[in-house]
């Protein structure tokens, strides 16, 4: 998981919250007992067991140079995802990844979760299911982790990802969260199952193909297509969205003021001191109404921002959104990984 900024009792929601309720809200946090586990979401069907390939393609099939797997990723239509180390650190940050239409296979689905309504939607060929209530953020994590059992956990090649599930999870989700309003149909966690995509490596200049499949299929893999190779040469004959490009100027404005902000960074040291809270970090929120395409935003902030870790999803037709929306972001920091 990268960490995109912000954290703790932020992430946007803080600032605007009224500081009486705040002070509640921390204070919930730390007294309130643990609650009853949230009742257990219906079960998901049997996850299928799927194996892991990989292929690295020849040298005239590979991305070619730094921009190559971004430019792969790029051709494709939505729903696509990109895993990005524009910037590489040995040892830290090397390899990216890129999935997206057509190259999505029998396995793939997105999942979108609103907390308002509490109800979780899959669609796509390996949806496990269309729409589920669930109660809460914890019973949706619970639902997520029965999406996983058929996915192998460690990847045989050199790098650690060997597909699953790839997308975000909003603040809103946190414990005692209010409910958020803002951002309309825009789902506040939303994941793309990945079994099919491209992996690049900064360091040695190599492109590998990988995919996931049923056990006891008949097809080859994917990883060994003909598809994958025209993946990664950027020859796929597909209807990319536009890529608008951006406007000489945008004008932001901010939630808060300068004299505000500076307000909300006094009460949060009045609560530290108190002893309600050891850390707060403290986000407002800057908006700007323009047409231009989220591929073009994440283009440019690649080149004036390289980092270890970057990410672009580009969600279209998500189960229970009425438009198709993108996160995107670019962090010098892994916030956690599973060993």
């Amino acid at each position: 998981l990268a960490d995109g900024g912000g954290g703790g009792v932020g992430g946007g929601g803080v600032a605007d919250t009224p500081w009486k309720r705040l002070h509640c809200e921390v204070r919930e946090a730390i007294s309130t007992p643990a609650r009853a586990p949230s009742p257990a979401p219906p079960p998901a069907p049997s996850a299928v067991a799927l194996t892991f390939s990989v292929r690295k393609l020849p040298a005239g099939c590979c991305c070619e140079g730094e921009e190559g797997i971004f430019e792969a990723f790029a051709q494709l239509a939505q729903p696509r995802v990109l895993l990005e180390s524009s910037r590489t650190i040995p040892g830290f940050s090397r390899y990216s990844f890129a999935a997206g239409a057509p190259c999505l296979g029998p396995h793939s689905f997105t999942v979108a979760f609103h907390r308002a309504g509490n109800v979780a939607r899959c669609a796509g060929p390996g949806a496990p299911f269309g729409e589920r209530s669930v109660e809460g953020a914890e019973a949706f994590f619970e639902m997520l982790a029965s999406l996983l059992p058929g996915v192998p956990v460690h990847s045989p090649a050199a790098f650690d990802f060997a597909g699953g599930l790839v997308g975000y999870i909003g603040y809103e989700l946190r414990p005692n969260a209010p409910a958020a309003t803002e951002d309309g149909d825009v789902p506040d966690a939303c994941f793309l199952f990945v079994d099919r995509f491209l992996a690049y490596d900064h360091l040695l200049g190599e492109t590998f193909a990988c995919s996931l499949e049923g056990k006891g299929e008949q097809t080859a893999p994917w990883a060994h297509s003909e598809e994958a190779e025209r993946m990664a040469r950027c020859e796929l004959k597909v209807q990319a969205p536009a890529e608008c490009p951006p406007p000489e100027e945008i004008k932001f404005s901010v939630r808060h003021s300068h004299e505000e902000y500076l307000e909300c960074v006094e009460r949060c040291q009045e609560l530290i001191r108190a002893g309600e809270t050891y850390e707060l970090c403290l986000t407002t929120r800057f908006e700007a109404p323009a047409a231009v395409s989220p591929l073009a935003v994440f283009r440019k902030l690649r080149r004036l921002n390289a980092a270890p870790y970057g990410f672009m999803y580009d969600f279209r037709e998500v189960p229970g959104s009425d438009h198709g929306f993108a996160v995107l972001g670019s962090s010098p920091e892994r916030f956690l990984s599973v060993d």
